[in-house]
């Protein structure tokens, strides 16, 4: 099993082999570029959000600054808002209608329909799922 399938499937992997360094080195350049895009460019913003993160779902923004350390490995669920300077750690799986406070720093799972910051992001509150 190569590191990068280790990483994928969230095992212990080697931080500093070449293909994960590659990945590493990827999201910041991809995280730089994100955070150059006009900010009232919604469509390019939702368009590279898809390039850089393993998948997102629909009704998706993120503020600037927005950082993080693999990207491929980030799945975003619908009705998500990330406010400005969002960090997410490796691995992270957030559900839909969840915002995420300024400033906060996920290194956790975050369920569906719910308010998180802090650092570490905690639940805040839970809120009604209103998109149907």
């Amino acid at each position: 099993m190569t590191e990068i399938e280790k990483l994928e499937a969230g095992l212990e992997y080697c931080y500093d082999d070449p293909a994960v360094e590659a990945r590493k080195e990827n999201a910041i350049v991809q995280c730089k570029i994100y955070n150059a895009i006009d900010d009232s460019d919604y469509d390019a913003q939702y368009a590279h959000l898809q390039k850089m993160l393993g998948s997102i779902g629909k009704k998706v923004w993120i503020g600037k600054t927005f950082n993080c350390d693999n990207g491929k490995n980030i799945h975003i669920g619908n009705n998500f808002t990330g406010n400005f300077n969002l960090t997410i750690l490796p691995g992270i799986t957030i559900g839909n209608n969840v915002i995420v406070a300024a400033g906060a720093v996920v290194t956790k799972d975050v369920p569906d329909n719910c308010v998180v910051g802090g650092v570490p992001a905690r639940k805040i509150k839970d809120i009604v799922d209103d998109t149907e």
